[in-house]
């Protein structure tokens, strides 16, 4: 059995971001979407983006930081993780991304 490394805090700025985007699949029907079919989880994203994104946007948003917005090149650190909460006992995984700034400073989190 490996260490985890203690409980795991989700930053300050995650939360209003993850609580947000919970009320908009509720108030848009997703999870009674969900629930109705048999689903037993939901997977999306903190921010979609735009819907009509070119295939040059679409990549620039995938490693774009949720925190901050500041782009990270291929060549970069971005990281990627998810969070999940259970809504109408259906469980939804979300996921985000972090550029290394943020990952490294999550209580500040801002690009300096």
């Amino acid at each position: 059995m490996s260490d985890m490394g203690g409980p795991i805090i989700e930053p300050d700025w995650l939360v209003p971001k993850i609580d947000q985007r919970m009320e908009w699949l509720v108030e848009t029907g997703g999870i009674k979407v969900a629930k109705d079919g048999g689903a037993p989880f939901i997977f999306t994203f903190v921010d979609e983006g735009k819907s009509e994104m070119t295939l040059r946007e679409r990549e620039r948003w995938e490693r774009t930081c949720d925190n901050c917005g500041v782009y990270t090149p291929d060549d970069g650190e971005f990281y990627t993780g998810y969070i999940s909460r259970i809504v109408d006992d259906i469980q939804v995984l979300m996921a985000f991304g972090v550029c290394s700034n943020c990952k490294n400073n999550p209580m500040k989190g801002t690009e300096e």
